[in-house]
This record gives structure tokens, C-alpha cells and sequence, in this order.
């Protein structure tokens, strides 16, 4: 980030948020914030203690600086105090918010049992990369809308596979996804769809609640990165149907993406130019892969691959409904369920 700072002529200043955060691996804290959607108990005194300090330290800085122009990134319970928080800030000086592995996804494309996300349709303008189509709310809820007013087209949102946090699988212990967000180079991703939004010039660019533990040495490695990105890796198509293949958050850090091709069939690549989103009919059932290969403006290549999984009739849900009238007490270190 600070190198893209200097890139576009900017002063920074990098803050990671300084709150009482607490581990819900302690089962009290767990239920607590369960039971109450992050809100009450101990976990929702951590959030509530961390937006205290972020409105504080933005109101410090707009004393000082008031053209401060704002980045924004949350992970996890510090997604919940930045989209909390955020709703104080100025939104003409929002430059972006990143949220990754939020307990209070929203993905309204993903619900049911043949979601539209599962089809490449009407995905959330938000929706940067959650692979897993059925992705609809995280494990404490939605934020329903989830973009505050003013701040369209300045969110986005990660959610991994295997992120039982932010509502890509409902089962509690499969979320090794949930830690991942930073080997799978998700910030400097974000980074990208910054430094697309800055202004050519402006004095300060804060960036809250996140460490620039990287130094600028490993963004000298990643600056010309470039990854091709599918909006889910599984479609599911009814035969006759028509299937919506997204490549729009593929990028090319520091470059143009100026060709995308595509082999849906196993047809030779063929290109639709700058276009990154197609639309193919499927017939037969049957399962197809579809590749993807972008082009940018340097002559560098990247790939990605997703299958498209055309079926007869309504698809099945595997998925066994929790009940809906329980009820849980935490009593001698144990999690009593009624």
C-alpha cells in the first residue's frame, strides 16, 4: 500500500487499530457472540470498544488534516468494527473499504437451493471473491443493506472457501479458509482495486485496521502481479438454461487487462476483447470446464479454470436444516444445547 502511495504521489500514514479484541475459541465468547449476532456479551463489548476508537481516531485526523482521504480494511471481528464504524466517515473521502472473512456477509445472490450466484446472475456489485456460490450470510448474520448510503462501488468483499466466519460452509470446524485471506495475496488484491479509485492527487491516504507487516520490500514482489478470477468455481445450470461466466475481478496490479479468453466446451481460447463477462446456452447434462485466460497490456498471461455442472429438474439439497427452536446455556465450562 505505501508503495502505491508514493506511485501516485501521495503522503500516507498506515494505522492498525488499537482495541481489546477477543478470541471466540473461548466457547463463553463464542455463544455470546452467537446468540446475540456479535452484538452484546464480551465479544460485542470488544466490537463496540474497537468502533469507539476508530470514530476517535478518524475525528483526530479530520481536526488535523480534514481533505484526509480514507482506506479502510477489516478482517474478521475487525470487519464488523469497520462497517460499524465507517457509517460516521465522510463518504466523499472514502476512497475504499475491504472486508474480509465477515461474520456479517450479505450475499442475497446465494440463497436457496439453486442460487443465482450459482448461475453467474445478479451477483453483488461488493461480491470481489466468495468461490463458493452458495455463500448467502455470515455465521452472526447480514448486514442488510450491506453497503452503507454513499459508499456504492466503494466495498468489497472476500469470503474464502472453507470460511465457516463468513458463511462459505455451515460446518464450525471446517475453517481453515477463514485464515488464509493473506497467503492467498487478498490485500494486495485489494490494493488494486485502490489504487483505481484514488484521485490523481491528494495529500494523505490513511489505511485502518490493518498492519503493513509486509514492508515495502515484499511489495516490490508482488507489484506486477497479475490473477484470473471466475465469480464462483462451480456454476449449476438446468439443461436449456443459460449460464453468466464473470471475469471481472481478475486484475493485473499496475497494468490493463486488454484480452480475455475463454474455452467453455474445450473449444481452442477464443476472445471477446476487453469484454470480461459472457453468457453461454448449455443443452445436454452434463458437466463442462470452463478456462479462462486474461491478456494485459505488458504481454503477461494468467488462468483460472470452473466447471459448469448442467442437470434435468430442480437440483437436491444435501443440506440438513438446523433446528429452529433451540437453545444453548454455558454452565462449568460446558455448552449445555436444549
Amino acid at each position: 500500500m505505501a508503495k502505491i502511495a508514493r506511485r501516485r504521489g501521495y503522503s500516507y500514514r498506515v494505522t492498525d487499530l488499537s482495541y481489546p479484541a477477543i478470541a471466540v475459541s473461548n466457547p463463553a465468547n463464542a455463544l455470546g457472540a452467537k446468540i446475540s449476532g456479535g452484538l452484546a456479551y464480551a465479544f460485542g463489548r470488544s466490537v463496540d470498544s474497537g468502533v469507539t476508537n476508530l470514530k476517535n481516531y478518524y475525528q483526530s485526523v479530520v481536526r488535523s488534516c480534514p481533505n484526509t482521504l480514507w482506506v479502510l480494511g477489516g478482517y474478521s471481528q475487525g470487519a464488523l468494527v469497520v462497517e460499524r464504524a465507517v457509517k460516521v466517515f465522510k463518504a466523499a473521502k472514502v476512497v475504499y473499504v475491504g472486508l474480509f472473512g465477515d461474520p456479517w456477509t450479505y450475499l442475497p445472490e446465494g440463497k436457496g437451493l439453486n442460487p443465482k450466484a450459482c448461475r453467474g446472475r445478479d451477483l453483488s456489485a461488493y461480491r470481489v471473491y466468495a468461490p463458493d456460490c452458495k455463500t448467502y450470510s455470515g455465521s452472526l448474520g447480514m448486514q442488510n443493506p450491506y453497503v452503507p448510503s454513499g459508499l456504492n462501488g466503494k466495498y468489497g468483499l472476500w469470503c474464502n472457501r472453507r470460511d465457516y466466519v463468513c458463511g462459505s460452509t455451515r460446518l464450525l470446524f471446517n475453517n481453515s479458509g477463514h485464515l488464509k485471506y493473506a497467503e492467498y495475496n487478498d490485500f494486495v488484491w485489494m490494493a488494486e482495486k485502490v489504487e483505481k479509485k484514488l484521485p490523481s492527487r491528494t495529500r494523505l491516504a490513511t489505511l485502518a485496521n490493518k498492519t503493513d507487516e509486509e514492508g515495502d520490500d515484499d511489495l516490490d514482489e508482488v507489484e506486477d502481479l497479475i490473477e484470473a478470477h471466475l465469480s464462483s468455481d462451480e456454476y449449476l445450470v438446468s439443461s436449456s438454461g443459460t449460464v453468466t461466466l464473470d471475469a471481472s475481478n481478475s486484475f493485473s496490479l499496475g497494468h490493463e487487462i486488454v484480452d480475455y479468453q475463454w474455452s467453455v466446451k474445450g473449444e481452442d481460447f477464443w476472445s471477446s476483447g476487453t469484454e470480461s463477462s459472457i453468457q453461454r446456452d448449455v443443452f445436454f447434462p452434463r458437466q463442462y470446464t470452463v478456462r479462462l485466460r486474461i491478456v494485459d497490456d505488458a504481454g503477461r498471461t494468467a488462468e483460472a479454470s470452473a466447471k459448469i455442472v448442467v442437470y434435468e429438474g430442480e437440483p437436491q439439497s444435501n443440506v440438513i436444516a438446523a433446528p429452529n427452536n433451540a437453545t444453548a446455556e454455558y454452565k462449568n465450562g460446558e455448552i449445555n444445547v436444549q
